[in-house]
């Protein structure tokens, strides 16, 4: 099952519109395609065409964050996602500042900062509670912040054992390091396992996270 990635999301939400400007969104595509490629350092190349233009402004910007946080860079895709925060439009594309909000919160994540990850999660859900990548940052929100039930009630719905891929795997991590925290670890090795047996399906910034959250159950068993 593939699921489609976040930034790619983004993008396709851009070609939905009739595009009645004189921009050529010809090097827009190729970036589409070259992310799915793995091309990410040609992609942001691509990107950066955009990034002056009023239309492709905000999508442009955060879509270069969602590239380098592929990469592993992290704090350059902050850097990225947090320029678009002002430009951003509520009311004229709902979706677009709901991704911007939901990538700034899964990207502070993979950081361990904790600092308005509540209100960002939270507004790009409240736009759209039934999408999965929202769904995803949300639930992984309130586990990290300690509200382990509401989180887990929201990622376990999100995740078959049937499709290992960087959402089902990324989620797990977080219900294992839940189940770790309520001192189920049966419960918890059964999404440790799936894990472990898909660890060359985790890509960079996937590693990133897993790292963390192993950092954090070694020391839920310290104490």
């Amino acid at each position: 099952m593939k699921v489609s990635t976040d930034g790619l999301t983004l993008i396709k939400l851009l070609f939905q519109k009739k595009n009645d400007s004189n921009i050529d969104f010809n090097d827009l595509l190729d970036a589409n395609e070259r992310v799915e490629e793995k091309d990410y350092d040609k992609a942001i190349e691509l990107y950066k065409n955009y990034i002056e233009h009023e239309e492709t402004f905000v999508l442009a910007r955060y879509n270069i964050g969602y590239v380098y946080l592929k990469k592993g860079l992290v704090d350059e895709a902050i850097d990225w996602m947090s320029s678009c925060l002002e430009h951003v439009d509520k009311e004229k594309n709902k979706m677009l500042y709901a991704h911007v909000h939901n990538g700034l919160a899964w990207a502070k994540l993979l950081t361990d900062d904790k600092q308005d990850i509540d209100i960002l999660s939270k507004k790009a859900y409240s736009i759209n509670p039934k999408f999965i990548h929202f769904i995803g940052t949300r639930g992984s929100v309130l586990i990290e912040l300690g509200k382990i039930d509401q989180g887990l009630k929201l990622l376990l719905p999100q995740v078959d054992f049937q499709f290992p891929n960087s959402q089902t795997l990324s989620l797990s991590m977080y219900i294992y390091y839940a189940f770790i925290t309520l001192e189920e670890s049966k419960k918890a090795m059964k999404y440790y396992n799936f894990i472990s047996k898909n660890e060359d399906k985790l890509e960079t910034d996937d590693l990133i996270l897993w790292n963390l959250i192993q950092n954090k159950v070694s020391k839920v068993n310290v104490s």
